[in-house]
């Protein structure tokens, strides 16, 4: 009966070990998806640069964005679903959903904080309308805040037909200067708009729009 009764306690604490083991084990795992997908594209050194200039000719050349990352956690942002919504279909003709080419995508972490800066660059499939996306995740990939801050999709901004919008933006732990470059070509009347805009980041990754330059030429 002694023996019997240490067994079962044996047993009963074994069984209470690997239970934490594989709760723990899975709770790492979870924990560190989002950490390990967004590592590649993590940067260091600031100021950051980047541009869409080569965005589409220049898309083998690239590195692709990790199609988990896109899926999982890039296509959920919140400001994507202001965007154009457009339903594409599978060759069974089974509905997809919206579909994006992203590419471009940089990331640091914020200083003093757990929360992750993304941003990158998106293309809407169905009109090929361009748009820069800036979001901020805590550790475990969970969307803290959001916002396109260019963008071509004539749905959540008044832009004409024929308008192309080049983006340069430079960005570090506290700012983020962009330089848009608009042309357009309706009808002949040629017009080339260049605007500055400057935002604060605050420190739980938000921003605070700080100044906004328009020089416009014809």
């Amino acid at each position: 009966m002694k023996y019997q009764l240490l067994t079962i306690l044996l047993f009963f604490c074994i069984q209470q070990n690997v239970y934490s083991v594989n709760k723990q084990e899975v709770r790492s795992e979870n924990d560190s998806t989002f950490l390990l997908l967004i590592e590649p594209y993590c940067r260091t050194v600031f100021p950051l640069y980047c541009t869409d200039l080569d965005y589409w000719d220049n898309t083998d050349e690239l590195d692709p964005t990790n199609y988990e990352l896109q899926m999982k956690y890039l296509l959920n942002i919140s400001a994507i679903s202001k965007l154009s919504e457009s339903l594409v279909y599978d060759n069974k003709g089974k509905l997809a959903g919206s579909y994006y080419y992203i590419n471009k995508l940089q990331a640091f972490k914020k200083s003093e904080t757990s929360n992750f800066i993304i941003l990158f660059y998106i293309r809407a499939a169905w009109d090929l309308s361009r748009s820069l996306v800036y979001a901020v995740f805590d550790s475990f990939g969970n969307e803290v805040y959001s916002q396109v801050l260019v963008t071509e999709d004539p749905i959540i901004e008044d832009n004409p037909q024929k308008v192309y919008k080049q983006t340069l933006y430079k960005v570090d732990d506290s700012h983020i200067e962009i330089l848009v470059f608009e042309s357009t070509d309706f009808y002949g009347d040629l017009q080339a708009k260049q605007t500055y805009i400057n935002y604060l980041i605050n420190e739980d990754g938000s921003l605070t729009l700080q100044q906004t330059d328009h020089n416009i030429k014809d």
